[in-house]
């Protein structure tokens, strides 16, 4: 799951990155944690986040499977 997962999370990426559309907020984050190199770049954010490198780490906890221990019994 983790990997399938993964694998639909880098696709959504990589097309918003073709389209330079940030719809993740990639940029309002990275203004708030480093807000200079932000001032410097913002202008050219579109062309920035289009080449940029993301990485990430998916872990998937399945709680609850939604299946019943009983079967279920119509009274």
């Amino acid at each position: 799951m983790e990997n399938k997962l993964k694998k639909q999370i880098k696709k959504t990426i990589s097309i918003a990155q073709k389209e330079k559309a940030d719809i993740f907020g990639f940029g309002d984050a990275l203004s708030r944690t480093n807000p200079d190199y932000w001032r410097q770049h913002k202008k050219n954010w579109d062309n920035l986040f289009s080449d940029a490198k993301i990485s990430m780490k998916v872990n998937v906890n399945v709680i609850n499977s939604g299946m019943r221990m009983e079967p279920y019994e119509p009274k």
